[in-house]
């Protein structure tokens, strides 16, 4: 058997795909620092297939067909996060900020142990960019993270409550789901908001 580049050394390499797929060559350029490797374009300029390495990790690309794949603007959203792991991840998403990625998340301490930050690319890919900070067994990070759920739901009551108690007793208090994210798709917690009565047969 014949071996294998050494660029797929991983046996799973992600392949995205990206209207104007030269664009977006460029652009992971200045916000990741990606290196080109190599791409096959076709003669009305869009790509086949070209690979490109982040973090000495590999990724493919190319334009979508438009049959089995789409880009996710054309989508809404996106099926997929793309993961990179390094020393600074504040670093990076400040460079990726300023290239033209739009913010998700600030870098965050997590409740698994990493440092986590996040972005959309123009092209609707969001990246995740972390920082490794405690190497936890799983039992522990499920008891951190029911224990992050079991805040956030108190939260959500306590605030309603407080604000409940400010009004008229003929306003109503609901509680709602929310998302920090602009396209609607970020994160989502309960958030308390005023209501006229007639409202409440909603809740």
């Amino acid at each position: 058997m014949i071996e294998k580049p050494d660029r797929y050394r991983n046996a799973v390499v992600p392949h995205i795909y990206v209207s104007r797929a030269a664009d977006a060559i460029a652009f992971y350029e200045r916000a990741f620092g990606a290196v080109e490797l190599f791409r096959i374009a076709a003669p009305v300029g869009k790509i086949l297939h070209a690979e490109i390495s982040i973090a000495d990790s590999l990724v493919m690309l190319g334009d979508p067909d438009e049959k089995l794949y789409a880009d996710p603007r054309a989508l809404g959203r996106c099926t997929t996060s793309l993961h990179i792991l390094l020393e600074d991840n504040d670093a990076l998403f400040r460079r990726a900020t300023t290239a033209g990625a739009e913010p998700i998340q600030p870098p965050t301490d997590m409740f698994y142990g990493a440092n986590s930050a996040s972005v959309r690319d123009p092209f609707g890919h969001v990246w995740v960019l972390l920082s490794w900070k405690e190497d936890l067994p799983p039992a522990e990070m499920e008891r951190r993270g029911n224990a992050l759920l079991n805040h956030q739901r108190r939260y959500g009551y306590e605030a309603h409550m407080r604000l409940r108690e400010q009004l008229p007793e003929a306003a109503v208090v609901i509680l709602i789901r929310v998302s920090h994210d602009r396209g609607g798709k970020g994160p989502m917690r309960l958030e308390p908001r005023v209501a006229p009565p007639q409202e409440a047969v909603h809740v």
